[in-house]
C-alpha cells in the first residue's frame, strides 16, 4: 500500500513537472524524482494513455502540450471583468498571480489538474516559509534549480524574510554561512524543520530591496518622476516611504538600507533621474561602479 501511495505521489509530482519551466530530460526528470529513467518513460506513457498531450523538443526535453482550442470558465462575464482588472493590479511578480489568472482563463480539461497541483504546490512553499519565520525555525528548501548553474540542490537556510511581494526568500545559508536571495518559483518544496534558528539573525533588518544585515544606514534620493514610479512600481513596498518635494526632482525617498547593491543597481540603471542627498559612502560606491565600467 505505502509503495502504491509513493508512485501516485510520483506521478502527480511528474505532471506538475512536465507542466513547469525549464523543461528537463527523462534523466533530469528521474533525479528529481528519485527513480529511474525507465520509470519516468511508464509513467509517460500511462500519462498518455490517460490523454495527456506530452511533447519533447529537440533536445529529447519533455513537456505538457496544452490544447488552446478548448475554453471554459465557471464565471458569468460581469464578474470576470471585475477580476481581470483586480488580476491586473496586482504586483507581477507574486508568485500566485499566474495562479489566479489561470483561473480566469482555463483552458484543456487536462492540464488545468497540473497547473492546479503547481499552484497548490506553490501556496505550500510560502505557507511553510511563512510559518518558519513566525515560529524562527530552519527549513529545507528541497530541489532549488540554480539560475546561474542549472544545478538543482536541496539547502538548509533560517528564512529571515519573503521580499518582492513575497517572491524571494532572503535568508541565511547554513552551509555557506552567509546571507542569500532564493526565488520561489525555484523551490520545488519547503520542509520546515525541528531546528531553532541561530541567535544571530533576531536583530537583523531586511531591506525594501531584499538584502539583508544586522546593520543599516539611511538613505536619502531625489527623484525624477521617472524614477519614482520604476522605484514603486518594481518595488511595492517603497510607496510608503516617498514624500512629495518642488524642484526638478519632485519626489524624495527616504528609506533604511543594509546594503549598497540593491540600491546602487537601481540608481546605475537610471543615470539622471536620481540624484543622491545621503549618504556619502552610497555616492562613492556609485563613483567607483561608474570608475570601474570606464577602465
Amino acid at each position: 500500500m505505502v509503495e502504491e501511495l509513493a508512485k501516485i505521489n510520483r506521478v502527480l509530482r511528474l505532471i506538475k513537472l512536465l507542466a513547469d519551466k525549464p523543461t528537463r530530460n527523462v534523466k533530469e526528470l528521474g533525479k528529481l524524482l528519485e527513480t529511474s529513467p525507465k520509470t519516468i518513460y511508464r509513467y509517460i506513457k500511462v500519462l498518455e494513455e490517460l490523454g495527456y498531450l506530452i511533447d519533447k523538443d529537440a533536445e529529447n526535453r519533455y513537456f505538457l502540450f496544452e490544447d488552446t482550442t478548448q475554453k471554459h470558465a465557471s464565471w458569468d462575464s460581469e464578474e470576470l471583468d471585475i477580476l481581470k482588472v483586480l488580476i491586473n493590479t496586482m504586483e507581477t511578480s507574486h508568485p500566485l498571480q499566474e495562479s489566479i489568472r489561470r483561473k480566469l482563463y482555463l483552458s484543456s480539461n487536462l492540464v488545468p489538474l497540473a497547473e492546479e497541483l503547481k499552484d497548490r504546490g506553490q501556496a505550500r512553499v510560502l505557507l511553510n516559509i511563512k510559518t518558519a519565520i513566525a515560529e524562527k525555525k530552519k527549513i529545507k528548501i528541497l530541489n532549488y534549480q540554480s539560475a546561474n548553474s542549472n544545478e538543482i540542490f536541496d539547502r538548509i537556510v533560517d528564512p529571515i524574510a519573503l521580499v518582492r511581494s513575497d517572491s524571494q526568500l532572503s535568508a541565511y545559508d547554513v552551509e555557506k554561512q552567509d546571507y542569500r536571495h532564493y526565488k520561489i518559483k525555484r523551490m520545488q518544496g519547503v520542509v520546515v524543520l525541528d531546528q531553532k534558528q541561530s541567535a544571530l539573525h533576531q536583530d537583523t533588518f531586511t531591506d525594501i530591496f531584499g538584502f539583508t544585515s544586522n546593520q543599516h544606514f539611511i538613505v536619502k534620493l531625489d527623484l525624477k518622476k521617472r524614477a519614482f514610479r520604476l522605484l514603486i512600481e518594481e518595488y511595492p513596498e517603497s510607496r510608503p516611504f516617498m514624500a512629495e518635494q518642488e524642484g526638478e526632482f519632485p519626489y524624495r525617498f527616504v528609506c533604511k538600507i543594509t546594503d549598497n547593491t540593491g540600491v546602487g543597481r537601481f540608481i546605475l540603471g537610471l543615470p539622471g533621474e536620481i540624484k543622491i542627498a545621503e549618504p556619502y559612502e552610497l555616492k562613492a560606491y556609485i563613483k567607483n561602479k561608474l570608475k570601474g565600467f570606464l577602465d
